[in-house]
């Protein structure tokens, strides 16, 4: 599978994103997993529930949004790592969470 291409289903389909606290319907309490990549907060991101599991002692709660919405919802600053400590996964820096919704959006 070309990058394109997994990036193309991920904006168009369902990711999974951990919180440490329950999440309201209104998305308070959201608490996002996130990790320190030399100082640059990287938001935990999964492709399927199960690949989140080795987590869900830090963060026991899990959101299911759209792709799209993820990437747009994500913060200026924030980079996005996909499926962490799995071999299926990428890291997606600040700036390319962005230009992913600019060129494929």
């Amino acid at each position: 599978m070309l990058l394109k291409d997994f990036l193309r289903e991920l904006i168009d389909g369902d990711l999974y994103i951990l919180s440490a606290s329950d999440v309201n319907k209104d998305s308070s309490g959201f608490k996002p997993l996130i990790f320190d990549r030399q100082g640059v907060p990287m938001a935990a991101v999964f492709t399927i529930p199960e690949r989140a599991s080795m987590y869900a002692e830090v963060a026991p709660y899990m959101i299911q949004m759209n792709g799209r919405k993820m990437f747009d919802w994500m913060p200026p600053g924030y980079g996005i790592v996909i499926n962490p400590g799995h071999q299926l996964g990428m890291e997606i820096l600040p700036h390319g969470v962005k230009e992913i919704i600019r060129d494929l959006g």
